[in-house]
């Protein structure tokens, strides 16, 4: 009998241990499925936040330490987010207050331009009369005049001529600020048409004892140009290399091109650009501190960038080792 109880009471131990083993396999599955609940929450928690949806609910996860830190993580963003809203409105109201500011700033500019424009126009008028009476005199209409008194108005011609040249650019700057530029543009070679404007301006490099040289890749090489507008780039670089070029130099204008492009650089020997000046050129009013821009107002670059970027070129300046060169570059035309 004893041996029949013990046979029976390790039954029951066993059926006891059975238990417990099954209990705990059920307790450990639970356990990770609970775990894995929590972590598909908070990855979809995670995906919420990253769009930026910060309800989301985390009364699902059933790790009370988890659900603080979560509530905590939340409340950071919801602060951070408010903080994010209050600096756009404050970035807002900036902006607003930096339009009001440019557009008080354009009306302004605009009136002096205008002024300007209105004056030079107005004093032009008399220059003009002043520049015909001494031409009148020069040539004798009033009787004879002394070799003294003559050489005075010449003096007193060229400087009413620099003026109204002056106030052709005033004029002229007005007018590309106001409206866009149209041009009239033809087939032109211009290896000829650069020869030309050259030999134009060649008395104002014999006063310096420059000598004028024309380097081209080869006789007939073709563009579309305004040839009324472009001349005046022409002539105020070709005026710019001469008046800042060093006596008895050579002025050179040189004209190559590839497949798709013409080049013409204009380059004279004398004092080297500063940096400074180099990256200011083509600004409006901007002269520097040698002044290199024609008859010294900062204009004479700006129009001819002005010029070159409607014919949908562009306009560079490289200079180095005493020697300066201005190059435009044009679409080649077949």
């Amino acid at each position: 009998d004893k041996i029949y109880c013990m046979k029976i009471l390790l039954i029951l131990i066993n059926i006891t241990l059975l238990f417990m083993v099954v209990a705990l396999i059920f307790v450990i599955r639970r356990m990770q499925r609970l775990k894995k609940g929590n972590e598909i929450q908070i990855l979809k928690m995670l995906r919420q936040l990253r769009y930026g949806q910060l309800n989301v609910n985390i009364s699902r996860l059933n790790n009370e330490s988890i659900k603080v830190a979560s509530t905590k993580l939340l409340e950071a963003l919801k602060d951070r987010e408010l903080m994010i809203a209050e600096y756009k409105q404050l970035l807002t109201e900036k902006n607003k207050s930096l339009e009001k500011m440019i557009e008080v700033e354009k009306e302004s500019q605009k009136f002096k331009d205008d002024f300007v424009a209105a004056l030079t126009h107005d004093l032009k008028t008399p220059v003009i009369a002043e520049v015909n009476a001494i031409k009148l005199f020069l040539s004798g209409k009033f009787g004879e005049i002394s070799e003294q008194q003559r050489e005075v108005l010449k003096m007193m011609l060229k400087s009413d001529e620099d003026l109204i040249e002056l106030s052709e650019m005033l004029l002229q700057t007005y007018k590309y600020q106001q409206t866009e530029l149209v041009l009239e543009k033809v087939r032109v070679n211009i290896v000829s048409f650069v020869d030309e404007v050259f030999e134009e301006l060649y008395p104002i490099l014999e006063a310096k004892e420059q000598k004028p040289v024309i380097d081209s890749q080869e006789d007939n090489i073709f563009v579309e140009i305004d040839k009324i507008h472009f001349k005046r780039v022409l002539h105020n670089l070709i005026l710019n290399a001469s008046k800042y070029g060093y006596q008895n130099t050579e002025i050179t204008l040189k004209i190559s091109k590839d497949e798709k492009f013409v080049r013409i650089d204009v380059s004279n020997i004398g004092e080297t650009i500063n940096e400074e000046d180099v990256k200011l050129i083509f600004e409006k009013y901007y002269s520097g501190k040698n002044k290199f821009s024609y008859l010294g107002t900062g204009l004479g670059l700006y129009c001819a960038n002005k010029i070159i970027t409607a014919h949908e070129g562009k306009i560079e300046v490289k200079t180095e080792n005493n020697m300066t060169t201005f190059s435009v570059f044009l679409t080649l035309v077949e």
